[in-house]
């Protein structure tokens, strides 16, 4: 009798003994800094005892310190992902340092500049070098970039081509591809001096900028 009395006792222990190792390692105790629980509470995890221990490891660093707080201007984890997703690209700077306006105004001024050195290639330059160009005033209209020049060149001989200036000018765009020009001429020579208006027909033409119709009216004298 006494004997299994014995016998009861030892399987009795030996089945508690088992009972509480396998309730350690079911439900291990939960370990969090009383800075972390002041701070934060105690989450419900915790307090059911199913905390996972990399989350309380997360939540608890070593040493019981609180983690560094990022500089305030650290990118957030979020731009960081976004830069990764979408990188910023530098966006090129244009390479045109001038209005459309003002280019057509130029190859005005690179016509007053070539008169007045006498270079009436570098005037005519100006024009499109074409059949269909046209050149009006005093009631007469001269057709073709050939024709115009031999006529300019039978009228002013380059000692006697004076001086021009344009002024007044005002450029209206037509769509992206012409404009009509307005502006007022004066041309000074030796022994006369002539004034009056001008209206221009531009066409970008092979990238560049050419009149194709020129009509000019010389004010009375």
């Amino acid at each position: 009798m006494k004997n299994d009395i014995l016998l009861f006792a030892i399987m009795f222990g030996v089945a508690w003994l088992g009972y509480t190792v396998a309730k350690d390692r079911l439900n291990p105790t939960p370990i969090i800094s009383q800075e972390t629980v002041a701070e934060k509470g105690t989450p419900d995890a915790l307090v059911s005892g199913t905390a996972n221990p990399s989350a309380i490891a997360r939540l608890t660093p070593a040493g019981g310190s609180q983690p560094a707080s990022k500089e305030a201007n650290s990118p957030t984890d979020a731009e960081m992902k976004a830069d990764a997703v979408e990188p910023k690209t530098m966006k090129p700077k244009s390479t045109e340092s001038t209005t459309t306006e003002q280019q057509i105004e130029q190859v005005l001024a690179a016509q007053i500049l070539a008169w007045n050195q006498g270079d009436l290639d570098g005037f005519m330059d100006a024009y499109w070098n074409d059949e269909a160009l046209t050149i009006s005033g005093g009631g007469d209209t001269t057709l073709g970039w050939e024709a115009v020049y031999q006529s300019y060149r039978q009228r002013y001989p380059k000692e006697s081509m004076g001086k021009i200036d344009f002024t007044d000018l005002k450029t209206e765009m037509v769509g992206k591809e012409a404009a009509i020009v307005t502006g007022r001429f004066d041309h000074r020579m030796a022994d006369e001096t002539t004034n009056g208006n001008f209206s221009l027909i531009v066409k970008r033409i092979d990238s560049h900028w050419k009149i194709v119709h020129d009509h000019t009216s010389v004010a009375n004298q």
